[in-house]
């Protein structure tokens, strides 16, 4: 889900700079206007930008979806988690300082010498 969500975050706006360059109107700040247009770059753009933006608002919509349902009907902290908030400390932010303590290796009995 999220490497989804990564994915379309780059070629969504990718997309929509490609087409700008190829449409030879440009983006201002990036993209000087050269008045030609290339129509190999617009097709694929115009064609996949609109639909993967949709695909991203429906991740968006069901992330949100789900987040409410773990937290309001399963209540199994997954939005606490998401959100920072491991603790029950009033919603501070602060979470306790939890060390890692290793396990000890086992004592052997020390060795008899033989005479």
């Amino acid at each position: 889900m999220h490497v989804s969500f990564c994915v379309l975050m780059f070629t969504i706006p990718g997309l929509a700079l490609l087409r700008a360059y190829g449409s030879g109107k440009g983006w201002e700040p990036w993209i000087s206007a050269s008045g030609v247009e290339v129509s190999w770059m617009m097709t694929p753009a115009n064609f996949l930008h609109g639909l993967l933006a949709w695909c991203l608002s429906i991740l968006i919509g069901g992330h949100v979806i789900m987040a409410l349902v773990h937290q309001l009907k399963w209540k199994d902290e997954t939005l606490g988690r998401m959100t920072g908030r491991l603790d029950k400390s009033g919603g501070t932010g602060e979470r306790p300082l939890k060390l890692a303590t290793p396990n000890p290796a086992p004592k052997q009995a020390p060795k008899q010498r033989r005479g």
